[in-house]
């Protein structure tokens, strides 16, 4: 009897052991494993569209998890493009992440991915929602717009976009850019990150001997230069209440703490739908009405002192958190919009407050 149990022990690492190489072998041999082993690829086809002949379309996926995919309506006129990161969902979906939506794929071999529904079920339908594998990988030129990091150093302008990740020179037209102009004037140290909105074209380059392509963005124009203000931390989403949310803009302003003030934030309690915070320079309270994706504030207040700097701010904030009819959060960032659907304010998640609160 005393030799029963190493024997079971033995028996059952080797059925662990056979389960694991079968999971192996399906993950492999699934055929969406057959897609991404060999990336870049660029797939197109031409969908379905409620008030148009079609819509073409051209998906780039890239190894390092990013896509870059095109979309022209035909007889519109129209082409947007849109970029995210893709994943792999348990069930074996091809997810293609992005600031605006979640778009599922499913393989049905090497060549072939059909589009889903929001729910990740086939879409019923005579008509096809299939994307073919072209021959060959296809670069597009995609004009974006784009929100990330940039900084200006040695001569030189990088920019890390919010979403993927990707890291991509700035091709500079001329010496005084004005991306590089404004942030030589925002930065508060040579080399620092800061976070910056713009229209760019996304596009290919190569060095003096046409040699090993890579990709840079040509500046079309740039929105704003955000210093309060961060990416956030990928692939996380915030939630509204109970959640510290820190100024980063009033309308197009970018809010910069006054060193001797406080940060200008709001907390929304969900249990007793009270709200609380700073407009860096008193103390906020009021309460709030939430529905849905409509949001105002009632009886907002503050305590009374005198701060050096910083007032007209204040004011602003109150006045802007009056105007309050709708909200919106992507990633960790909440805008405020007014009856008008203006965004009048932009706050950021602030996870080791969170934690802390």
């Amino acid at each position: 009897m005393r030799y029963c149990l190493p024997i079971l022990m033995i028996l059952a690492l080797f059925l662990q052991g056979c389960q694991q190489d079968q999971t192996d072998s399906a993950v492999e041999s699934h055929p969406l494993g057959k897609v991404i082993e060999s990336l870049p690829a660029s797939f197109a086809g031409t969908l379905p569209c409620a008030d148009c002949p079609g819509i073409e379309h051209q998906l780039n996926l890239m190894d390092d998890r990013w896509y870059l995919l095109r979309r022209e309506y035909m007889e519109r006129d129209e082409v947007d493009y849109q970029l995210g990161r893709w994943s792999i969902s348990t069930n074996q979906q091809l997810q293609l992440h992005s600031e605006q939506d979640l778009l599922r794929f499913r393989a049905i071999d090497a060549a072939t991915l059909t589009l889903q529904d929001p729910d990740g079920r086939d879409i019923d339908s005579l008509l096809s929602y299939q994307l073919t594998r072209k021959q060959q990988f296809e670069q597009l030129d995609a004009e974006l717009e784009l929100r990330g990091n940039y900084r200006f150093m040695a001569g030189a302008g990088l920019f890390t976009e919010c979403i993927t990740g990707q890291r991509w020179p700035v091709k500079l037209e001329d010496d005084h850019t004005p991306l590089q102009r404004a942030y030589m004037e925002m930065r508060a140290h040579p080399a620092q990150q800061l976070l910056v909105t713009l229209n760019a074209t996304l596009t290919q380059t190569a060095d003096a001997n046409n040699t090993n392509p890579q990709l840079a963005l040509k500046l079309n124009e740039v929105h704003g230069i955000w210093p309060g203000e961060t990416c956030g931390q990928q692939g996380k989403t915030a939630v509204l209440e109970n959640t510290y949310w820190k100024l980063t803009r009033l309308d197009n302003t970018p809010i910069i703490p006054e060193q001797s003030n406080q940060e200008a934030h709001i907390i929304l309690d969900r249990a007793e739908r009270r709200m609380s915070g700073s407009d860096g320079c008193n103390r906020l309270m009021g309460a709030y009405v939430l529905n849905d994706q409509q949001l105002r504030f009632r009886q907002v207040a503050s305590t009374m002192m005198a701060c050096p700097s910083g007032m007209e701010t204040a004011q602003a904030i109150h006045l802007a958190l009056e105007q309050v009819r709708g909200w919106r959060i992507t990633g960790q960032h909440l805008q405020l919009y007014d009856n008008t659907g203006r965004m009048i304010a932009r706050f950021e998640a602030i996870e080791d407050q969170i934690a802390n609160g």
